[in-house]
């Protein structure tokens, strides 16, 4: 028996799950990664499948209004868009030719300047990623057990608020499906008017800026050339000063990140054990607003 696209939806997985099986920077994988997403999706797959069921025939509803309106919309616009391209056409053609020797001498000039530049950054960057490696290895084996026991503590909590907001979204969907229709049903002629009022603009415009994208183009060209010529000895010299200052703000960093990883454990802990039951009470507070404002 062929499934149906509700069902395929659902036999896919979700962002929550690929997130829960990703191992960690440091290479581990936390032990209580099966049974922690085992029982989310267990209890939201039962809410997921009713939003999903309630959901398919309104967007199937939603879908046959608009395509009509959609097809009409096309049909209206295609003269406009094909009359738009033929005035368009010419222009274009001037432009790239008249660009073309211009952007030929820039590359020409700028191509020893980008390779000194590069050989010039080569050894300080080697040097920058030889001292910053321990800093990140140490900073990845600090952070393990602390985002283990975040994702242990935040899970009863994402249970809860799914559990909760289940009946929310699908009053949601039930008020917005009427709206949706009605809107696409009024949107259509203002969208039929504004494509044939725009079309003698939209011809007028490309015709006023022929001449002014020309001239632009030719004035630029020597600011062009003397800015990349004047850029070049700036640029060797800012590479070299820098690096000592990049390999010194490595190491001074390296023992400031891992007294932040550290610091920052029990806080975090504290913190989602305060939002739980703040969240909790923030959804069942929001659904009878959200009711009167649809």
């Amino acid at each position: 028996m062929q499934r149906s696209p509700a069902e395929n939806l659902l036999m896919q997985r979700s962002p929550a799950e690929n997130l829960l099986t990703q191992r960690s920077p440091a290479g581990l994988t936390c032990h209580h990664s099966v049974p922690l997403r085992s029982s989310l999706v267990v209890d939201a797959e039962p809410i997921l499948r009713d939003t999903v069921v309630d959901a398919e025939p309104i967007l199937r509803d939603t879908v046959v209004d608009a395509e009509p309106i959609l097809r009409d919309t096309v049909v209206d616009a295609e003269p406009v868009l094909r009359d738009t391209v033929v005035d368009a056409e010419p222009i274009l053609r001037d432009t790239v030719d008249n660009a073309e020797p211009i952007l030929r001498d820039t590359v020409v000039d700028a191509e020893p300047i980008l390779r000194d530049t590069v050989d010039n950054a080569e050894p300080i960057l080697r040097d920058t990623v030889d001292n910053a490696e321990p800093v990140l290895r140490d900073t990845v084996v600090d952070a393990e057990p602390i985002l283990r026991d975040t994702v242990d503590n935040a899970e009863p909590i994402l249970r809860d608020t799914v559990v909760d907001a289940e009946p929310i979204l699908r009053d949601t969907v039930d008020i917005a499906e009427p709206i949706l229709r009605d809107t696409v049903v009024d949107a259509e002629p203002v969208l039929r008017d504004t494509v044939v009022d725009a079309e003698p603009i939209l011809r007028d415009t490309v015709d006023n800026a022929e001449p002014i994208l020309r001239d632009t183009v030719v004035d630029a060209e020597p600011a062009l050339r003397d800015t990349v010529v004047d850029a070049e000895p700036i640029l060797r010299d800012t590479v070299v000063d820098a690096e000592p200052a990049l390999r010194d703000t490595v190491v001074d960093a390296e023992p400031i990140l891992r007294d932040t990883v550290v610091d920052a454990e029990p806080v975090l802990r504290d913190t989602v054990d305060i939002a739980e039951p703040i969240l909790r009470d923030t959804v069942v507070d929001a659904e009878p607003r959200l009711q009167r404002t649809c």
